[in-house]
């Protein structure tokens, strides 16, 4: 319309034609703006369906591959520091089918508790940490631990969201700046 008004010589009919071209072409964009928004809105449907199509087949390979087993924590890294646990001083973590997870530690009375939830990549544990294995140890005497292991099990159990992989006989857990190492027990 602005190109007509600087021609004089524009007729009412052309400007009525520029009006009703302008008001389709406004239609036809109305009408894109809508299918984008329509397709856009199923293609994140269709994603989190997927999502949630991949949360339970992890929920049920959790369940088959890693519930209900006891492991046995062999060692904790957090960057380049490495810990080794003692054969003689175990600590072991078992998640229970009903969201519940348990460690105890090497004279398998410093027992600690919270729960879990599975994610699609792992599992979030929710709990207020560890602590009373660190008092207990044979004769009442606390082992010697090395303060790797310590910050990382009261890590784990206070509300660390863990992302997990099975290796074998071996389950690794990484979460914040740990990867802890577990054997299958038995």
């Amino acid at each position: 319309m602005s190109e007509l008004r600087e021609h004089p010589a524009a007729t009412g009919a052309e400007m009525a034609e520029e009006t009703r071209h302008r008001r389709r072409r406004s239609a036809r964009i109305r009408r894109t703006r809508r299918l984008i928004a329509v397709t856009v809105g199923v293609v994140l449907l269709a994603a989190w369906l997927l999502h949630l199509k991949d949360a339970d087949a992890y929920r049920v390979r959790v369940t088959r591959d890693v519930v209900g087993v006891n492991w046995v924590l062999d060692a904790v890294s957090s960057g380049n520091q490495i810990a080794k646990v003692p054969q003689a001083q175990p600590f072991s973590l078992q998640l229970n089918g009903g969201g519940s997870a348990a460690t105890t530690d090497s004279g398998g009375c410093g027992l600690d508790s919270a729960t879990w939830t599975a994610t699609s990549d792992g599992f979030d544990f929710s709990g207020d940490g560890y602590g009373s294995g660190l008092a207990c140890g044979p004769n009442g005497v606390p082992p010697v631990i090395d303060p790797l292991i310590v910050s990382a099990q009261e890590e784990l159990l206070s509300g660390a969201s863990v992302t997990d992989r099975i290796d074998g006989t071996r389950l690794i857990l990484t979460y914040s700046s740990y990867t802890l190492t577990y054997h299958r027990s038995g």
